[in-house]
């Protein structure tokens, strides 16, 4: 896995099995995973044709979009995984702009339940960062999670509860990410 910011977008490349909560998300493998800073009044598919054309980036890939600049990323590398954090907080679920989106990579193929359970690992941890940060909302209303696992031969994760210790690096990673994400942009 290689990761680079360019063109205001987080891409990162691979060989991925993932499940995205994003645009023209699911489950799939892909090659590329992208987090991308869009402005007010953009069409998402001019983006991503944009994106695909400057960045040299093909199908298959996940996408996420955010009002977030890049410059307030924050990536956590911990033993079992990677995450990738941009959080706005504009927009509570009521309302209409900012965006929380987390990647979160493992290094290790995780079993189809993990995979989808992570998802709720990840959501659960973002909303307990909320409520902890003083704020009275879950998410906001354009919130995604893309999960993946590079593929190889090494031992599968089966399970990514907040009490396995795969589960518990997704939590302290997603917490730690959206409280920096959050502190930077007041400084």
């Amino acid at each position: 896995m290689k990761w680079y910011i360019k063109e205001k977008t987080l891409v990162i490349e691979g060989d991925f099995e993932a499940l995205s909560s994003g645009l023209d998300g699911g489950r799939s493998s892909v090659k590329f995973i992208l987090n991308s800073t869009v402005h007010n009044e953009f069409n998402a598919e001019d983006h991503l044709k944009y994106l695909e054309n400057r960045l040299n980036i093909r199908y298959p890939y996940f996408s996420l979009l955010t009002a977030v600049d890049m410059r307030y990323l924050v990536f956590i590398k911990m033993q079992d995984l990677y995450t990738f954090v941009t959080a706005g907080i504009k927009n509570p679920v009521h309302f209409n702009f900012g965006t929380i989106n987390i990647i979160i990579i493992s290094k290790r193929p995780l079993s189809e339940g993990a995979l989808v359970n992570c998802v709720i690992t990840a959501t659960e941890a973002k909303t307990f960062t909320l409520f902890e940060c003083g704020f009275n909302f879950s998410g906001t209303s354009t919130d995604a999670v893309i999960v993946a696992y590079e593929k190889s031969d090494k031992e599968k994760i089966e399970f990514s509860g907040p009490y396995t210790k795969f589960g518990e690096e997704v939590v302290i990673s997603v917490r730690e990410g959206i409280r920096r994400s959050l502190k930077m942009q007041k400084a």
